[in-house]
Protein backbone atom coordinates (compact mmCIF):
# COMPACT_ATOMS: atom_id res chain seq x y z
CA UNK A 1 0.00 0.00 0.00
CA UNK A 2 2.81 2.33 0.92
CA UNK A 3 4.60 1.60 -2.37
CA UNK A 4 1.52 2.59 -4.36
CA UNK A 5 1.30 5.93 -2.58
CA UNK A 6 4.94 6.63 -3.23
CA UNK A 7 4.51 5.70 -6.90
CA UNK A 8 1.46 7.95 -7.22
CA UNK A 9 3.28 10.82 -5.54
CA UNK A 10 6.22 10.43 -7.92
CA UNK A 11 3.90 10.26 -10.94
CA UNK A 12 1.94 13.31 -9.74
CA UNK A 13 5.20 15.21 -9.15
CA UNK A 14 6.43 14.28 -12.64
CA UNK A 15 3.17 15.47 -14.23
CA UNK A 16 3.26 18.72 -12.25
CA UNK A 17 6.90 19.28 -13.18
CA UNK A 18 6.24 18.60 -16.87
CA UNK A 19 3.28 20.98 -16.77
CA UNK A 20 5.39 23.75 -15.23
CA UNK A 21 8.16 23.21 -17.79
CA UNK A 22 5.58 23.35 -20.60
CA UNK A 23 4.12 26.58 -19.27
CA UNK A 24 7.57 28.12 -18.93
CA UNK A 25 8.48 27.10 -22.50
CA UNK A 26 5.21 28.55 -23.81
CA UNK A 27 6.23 31.96 -22.43
CA UNK A 28 9.36 32.08 -24.59
CA UNK A 29 9.36 33.44 -28.15
CA UNK A 30 10.11 29.95 -29.53
CA UNK A 31 7.35 28.41 -27.42
CA UNK A 32 4.76 30.97 -28.53
CA UNK A 33 5.79 30.46 -32.15
CA UNK A 34 5.47 26.67 -31.81
CA UNK A 35 2.03 26.95 -30.18
CA UNK A 36 0.91 29.44 -32.85
CA UNK A 37 2.14 27.17 -35.67
CA UNK A 38 0.24 24.26 -34.10
CA UNK A 39 -2.95 26.35 -33.96
CA UNK A 40 -2.99 26.25 -30.16
CA UNK A 41 -2.40 29.98 -29.64
CA UNK A 42 -3.26 33.14 -31.51
CA UNK A 43 -0.33 34.85 -33.23
CA UNK A 44 1.04 37.85 -31.37
CA UNK A 45 -0.70 41.06 -32.43
CA UNK A 46 1.49 43.84 -33.82
CA UNK A 47 1.58 47.40 -32.58
CA UNK A 48 3.03 50.86 -33.19
CA UNK A 49 4.31 53.04 -30.34
CA UNK A 50 4.62 56.84 -30.59
CA UNK A 51 6.60 58.82 -27.99
CA UNK A 52 8.38 62.13 -27.56
CA UNK A 53 12.14 61.69 -28.01
CA UNK A 54 13.03 63.94 -25.06
CA UNK A 55 9.85 64.87 -23.18
CA UNK A 56 11.73 66.85 -20.52
CA UNK A 57 13.06 69.18 -23.24
CA UNK A 58 9.67 70.11 -24.72
CA UNK A 59 9.21 73.87 -24.31
CA UNK A 60 6.49 74.87 -21.86
CA UNK A 61 6.73 78.62 -22.46
CA UNK A 62 8.48 79.52 -25.72
CA UNK A 63 9.61 83.04 -26.53
CA UNK A 64 7.10 85.15 -28.45
CA UNK A 65 7.01 84.05 -32.10
CA UNK A 66 9.78 81.48 -31.62
CA UNK A 67 9.89 78.18 -33.46
CA UNK A 68 9.80 75.28 -31.02
CA UNK A 69 11.51 71.91 -31.54
CA UNK A 70 9.34 68.79 -31.57
CA UNK A 71 11.17 65.46 -31.62
CA UNK A 72 9.43 62.09 -31.53
CA UNK A 73 10.04 58.40 -32.11
CA UNK A 74 7.98 55.70 -33.78
CA UNK A 75 8.52 52.05 -32.82
CA UNK A 76 7.26 49.59 -35.46
CA UNK A 77 6.22 46.17 -34.15
CA UNK A 78 3.58 45.60 -36.85
CA UNK A 79 5.27 42.64 -38.55
CA UNK A 80 6.42 44.50 -41.69
CA UNK A 81 8.29 47.66 -42.68
CA UNK A 82 6.08 50.75 -42.85
CA UNK A 83 6.23 54.40 -43.86
CA UNK A 84 4.26 56.37 -41.27
CA UNK A 85 2.51 59.59 -42.28
CA UNK A 86 2.84 62.05 -39.39
CA UNK A 87 1.73 65.60 -38.68
CA UNK A 88 2.26 68.17 -35.94
CA UNK A 89 -1.00 69.92 -35.08
CA UNK A 90 -1.84 72.94 -32.94
CA UNK A 91 -5.08 72.34 -30.99
CA UNK A 92 -6.04 75.60 -29.28
CA UNK A 93 -8.83 75.28 -26.68
CA UNK A 94 -12.08 76.26 -28.39
CA UNK A 95 -10.31 76.90 -31.71
CA UNK A 96 -9.75 75.10 -34.97
CA UNK A 97 -6.83 72.67 -35.21
CA UNK A 98 -4.06 73.74 -37.59
CA UNK A 99 -1.42 71.51 -39.18
CA UNK A 100 2.00 73.03 -38.48
CA UNK A 101 4.20 70.35 -40.11
CA UNK A 102 3.87 66.97 -41.82
CA UNK A 103 6.02 64.23 -43.25
CA UNK A 104 6.64 60.52 -43.71
CA UNK A 105 8.90 58.36 -41.59
CA UNK A 106 10.03 54.95 -42.91
CA UNK A 107 10.56 52.40 -40.13
CA UNK A 108 11.78 48.82 -40.58
CA UNK A 109 9.90 46.05 -38.77
CA UNK A 110 11.16 45.74 -35.21
CA UNK A 111 12.96 49.09 -35.41
CA UNK A 112 12.47 52.54 -33.91
CA UNK A 113 13.04 55.72 -35.93
CA UNK A 114 13.17 59.35 -34.86
CA UNK A 115 11.94 62.56 -36.49
CA UNK A 116 12.50 66.16 -35.48
CA UNK A 117 10.91 69.35 -36.75
CA UNK A 118 10.43 72.94 -35.64
CA UNK A 119 6.99 74.59 -35.55
CA UNK A 120 5.56 78.03 -34.73
CA UNK A 121 2.25 77.79 -32.87
CA UNK A 122 -0.03 80.77 -33.50
CA UNK A 123 -0.70 81.19 -29.76
CA UNK A 124 -3.99 83.00 -30.27
CA UNK A 125 -4.88 82.41 -26.61
CA UNK A 126 -3.13 82.02 -23.27
CA UNK A 127 -2.19 78.42 -24.03
CA UNK A 128 -2.37 75.89 -26.84
CA UNK A 129 -1.81 72.17 -27.28
CA UNK A 130 0.79 70.90 -29.74
CA UNK A 131 0.24 67.29 -30.83
CA UNK A 132 2.06 64.75 -32.97
CA UNK A 133 -0.32 62.42 -34.80
CA UNK A 134 0.02 59.32 -36.96
CA UNK A 135 -2.76 58.51 -39.41
CA UNK A 136 -2.48 54.72 -39.70
CA UNK A 137 -2.59 53.34 -37.14
CA UNK A 138 -4.16 56.29 -35.36
CA UNK A 139 -1.83 57.44 -32.57
CA UNK A 140 -1.55 60.87 -30.94
CA UNK A 141 0.60 62.46 -28.24
CA UNK A 142 0.70 66.10 -27.17
CA UNK A 143 1.90 68.75 -24.76
CA UNK A 144 0.64 72.14 -23.58
CA UNK A 145 2.41 75.37 -24.44
CA UNK A 146 1.82 78.52 -22.36
CA UNK A 147 1.83 81.44 -24.78
CA UNK A 148 3.55 84.67 -23.86
CA UNK A 149 1.76 87.93 -24.67
CA UNK A 150 2.01 88.80 -28.34
CA UNK A 151 3.41 85.38 -29.27
CA UNK A 152 1.77 85.28 -32.67
CA UNK A 153 4.27 86.31 -35.37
Amino acid sequence: MRGRRTGRAIALGAVAGATLLGLAAAQSEAGRSLLSDAGLAAPQEGYTALAFARPAELPATPAAGAAIPVGFTVANREGAARAYAWRVVEDPPGGEPAVLARGRLPVADGATAAARTRVRPSCDGPRTRVSVALDDPARRIGFWVTCSAGAAP
